[in-house]
């Protein structure tokens, strides 16, 4: 009986929820050859070590939809290299999507990262895509054979290729479908060993997802580090009546994520049901969404990390723009899932082979410490290796009860994608004011970047970079790590022991990127746990001073702040904690709202997609002394112009400052007010 999920239970309170849901928010062969070598500290080539670098550009090669397996093959070659150390040459691919701007940045990283570093283009050396392949099956003579099938038709049988990957990822082995053209006259697929066969293999032969998911987690799971989603070209619009068992394959998928995959030995899979507890027959499970609370609660029998972090991008159901289970947090009832967003993300198998790890100290956001307290910081002397850490003040920063603060941030810093594209857009353009002083004597600004914690790990000289730029801008920009910390997630949501891994790998974050704050988003039903349970936890270590909160779905009130009421202080339950700051949300996404024709129309709340003249308004009418932030996003058109002409249309008692200077004069007023027991404090309480 051919079993359907449809508009019931579940999926009827999400359409209900698409009233108010939004945007929860990337020519000489060398291969065979060894080489020895050593590598400085930062990952450059040192003069006695001949491992060199082989580009593909992957963009004029060849047209991606027509040899789309070709795409696949070379991504999964370009993993293993990167995973191989020292035996083979780096492999760098150009990617590029013109139609995208938060991916068309490879060669820009090359000449701007790659080439400086290794002190000239020759250790890049250019090779075809067929050469490359060939290189690369003498080097790795296996393949997974599978069918991609007629890159026009979008086949069924795309629903089991994530699970390919992982195959291919765990055997050493490189997908190979057999019609894939580039193989026609370059090489001959029947001298290649077959690891495994995915045309005619029981649990892969039917193209269903599940069973061919459940078959690679029982024999593989372990070999493998943690999850990642890919979708590889399934509707992401909610599931209707239309849908059956298998919702329809639309579109090509983005392969950008593959070489990683391969280097990390990721368990990639998609299940379009895996979230989604409900089906419209009674007593008729969902298979999908079994299986991945399964592999959620045994982690691969311990084998990913606690909570797990899931590669990728689940950007099922898209309601007006945004997906239901991004965060990962509400797919399964264990809640102990979280993001890294990263689907469509190439070269970040190279990246991190290439340079080495950001470590401890490397970030200084503050480098004249001792200049710094004499103009008026407060550095937190004596302070502790796990020991509570001071908010760093911005230069010459001193609360004034006569003035109105409000730290900007950047936001969407998690996604990996926004990191390698648009964001270096902003940067740059930022960079550009910061400089020119003559032209924008007030143009830099203090303003705080959110930054993914993993670009530490994934792409380190990708984060040194944007380091760099802190550094011309004359240290006016700030990190702050981005929703929800270590992950993306909802961690408020998480079991108790899970919220506490998180916490301990959040922290661990803040004092790698100088920071004692983090943006949190939380699911709307889960501010007053998130306030009561598990901001307390930040507060016992005081290693994170300033949360900055996002209600999702953003426009509704999270009920937890009185309208005068900016922020509140977060007390410790332990002894040696320190007090922590919870910011009240306040978003801007645009400058101007959708159109009443606009196919992801909602009820926006209008004052999110202000002018720049209407938010220098509203904060100019804030009441004096009040210590306040703002959440930018670009989802509806925002930039970084956009806030420019902000921060020049303030009133002169307004003031910007980061987010680190805004959670020091929170903290320092609240105990003004607290001492003076102010009569115009309208009965609110700062404390939880």
């Amino acid at each position: 009986m051919t079993r359907k999920y449809a508009v019931t239970g579940f999926t009827s309170f999400l359409l209900l929820l698409a009233l108010v849901i939004v945007a929860f928010h990337g020519k000489q062969g060398l291969v065979g050859k060894e080489f020895s070598e050593e590598r400085n500290l930062h990952g450059t080539t040192s003069s006695t070590t001949e491992r060199k670098i082989i580009c593909i550009d992957l963009h004029s090669n060849f047209d991606d939809e027509d040899y789309y397996t070709t795409l696949i093959a070379t991504q999964a070659c370009a993993g293993l290299y990167n995973r191989a150390e020292s035996k083979f040459p780096f492999v760098y691919t150009i990617l590029n999507d013109k139609r995208d701007s938060n991916n068309d940045k490879d060669e820009f990283w090359r000449d701007e990262v790659i080439i400086p570093k290794e002190g000239d283009g020759d250790a890049i050396e250019y090779m075809e895509v067929g050469e490359f392949i060939g290189q690369c099956l003498h080097n790795f003579p296996r393949r997974i054979r599978y069918n991609y099938e007629d890159k026009h038709s979008f086949s069924d049988a795309r629903a089991v290729v994530p699970n390919v990957l992982t195959l291919g990822a765990v055997l050493d082995a490189i997908p190979l479908e057999d019609s894939d053209a580039i193989f026609d006259d370059k090489i001959d697929i029947s001298t290649i060993e077959t690891s495994f066969d995915a045309t005619s293999h029981p649990s892969f032969i039917g193209h269903d997802s599940v069973d061919a998911t459940l078959y690679v987690y029982d024999k593989y799971g372990p070999q493998t580090s943690a999850m990642a989603k890919l979708n590889p070209g399934f509707d992401r619009t909610l599931p209707t009546w239309h849908n059956e068992e298998r919702p329809r394959m639309v579109r090509n998928w983005d392969a950008g994520t593959i070489d990683l995959v391969f280097r990390e030995k990721l368990f990639t899979f998609y299940l379009y049901y895996g979230c989604a507890p409900d089906t419209d027959i009674p007593g008729i499970p969902n298979r999908a969404h079994e299986l991945e609370t399964k592999m959620a609660k045994e982690r691969a029998g311990g084998r990913w990390a606690s909570p797990v972090p899931v590669y990728g991008y689940d950007d099922t159901w898209n309601i007006m723009g945004g997906t239901v289970f991004e965060a990962e947090t509400t797919c399964v009832k264990n809640h102990n899932m979280g993001q890294i967003a990263s689907a469509g993300v190439n070269n970040l198998s190279f990246f991190k082979s290439w340079g080495e790890r950001v470590t401890p100290n490397e970030i200084n956001l503050h480098p004249d410490r001792k200049k710094q307290e004499e103009d008026g910081a407060v550095v937190g002397e004596n302070e502790e290796v796990n020991g509570p850490r001071a908010p760093r003040r911005d230069r010459n920063a001193v609360y004034d009860k006569t003035k109105t603060y409000i730290a900007v941030i950047i936001g969407d810093g998690d996604n990996l994608k926004f990191m390698k594209g648009v964001r270096t857009n902003w940067m740059l353009a930022r960079s550009e004011k910061c400089q020119d002083t003559k032209n924008y004597p007030n143009g830099c600004y203090p303003l705080t970047w959110t930054i993914s914690p993993h670009l530490a790990t994934l792409a380190p000289d990708v984060l040194r970079w944007y380091l760099s730029k802190v550094k011309v801008n004359n240290y006016h920009d700030t990190f702050i790590l981005p929703p929800s910390g270590h992950l993306y997630a909802y961690p408020a949501m998480m079991p108790g022991d899970v919220q506490d891994q998180f916490v301990n790998f959040t922290e661990d974050d803040a004092r790698l990127f100088d920071t004692t704050g983090v943006v949190d988003w939380e699911w709307f039903t889960a501010w007053k746990d998130a306030e009561q349970e598990f901001y307390p936890r930040y507060a016992n270590k005081g290693l994170i001073r300033g949360i900055f909160t996002v209600n999702v779905p953003f426009l509704l009130p999270t009920m937890r702040f009185t309208p005068n009421q900016f922020f509140k202080i977060i007390k410790p339950k332990a002894e040696g904690g320190a007090d922590a700051v919870m910011f009240r949300p306040r978003e801007w996404r645009g400058v101007t709202s959708p159109s009443k024709n606009d196919a992801q129309k909602v009820p926006f709340p209008k004052k999110d997609y202000n002018t720049p003249q209407q938010m220098a308004d509203e904060f100019g009418a804030y009441k004096r002394g009040t210590i306040g932030y703002v959440y930018t996003t670009s989802d509806f058109g925002l930039d970084i112009g956009h806030i420019s002409s902000m921060a020049d249309l303030l009133p002169d008692h307004v003031e910007l400052v980061s987010t680190e200077t805004a959670t020091a004069f929170a903290l320092e007023a609240a105990k003004m007010m607290e001492q003076e027991d102010e009569e115009d404090n309208e009965g609110v309480s700062l404390y939880t």
